[in-house]
């Protein structure tokens, strides 16, 4: 079981990897609740053009295809 929860945890990029923009764009900022951490996540996302959804949609499908 321990070779395959490791192999079932590598399939996918950690958080870091896909959220590092995001992660910079908030670096040292706090937030005074979960709702407002949500409005700056859905601010950030639909403020990013269309070229940051399709190459994100791109970089899924060549990862799925490698692991299927």
């Amino acid at each position: 079981m321990p070779g395959r929860l490791h192999w079932m945890a590598s399939r996918w990029p950690s958080d870091n990897v896909l959220f590092s923009k995001f992660k910079k764009h908030l670096s040292g900022t706090r937030f005074s609740s979960v709702s407002d951490e949500k409005t700056a996540a859905e601010n950030w996302l639909n403020g990013q053009g269309r070229d940051f959804h399709q190459d994100g949609l791109n970089k899924l499908v060549l990862r799925s295809d490698k692991q299927i």
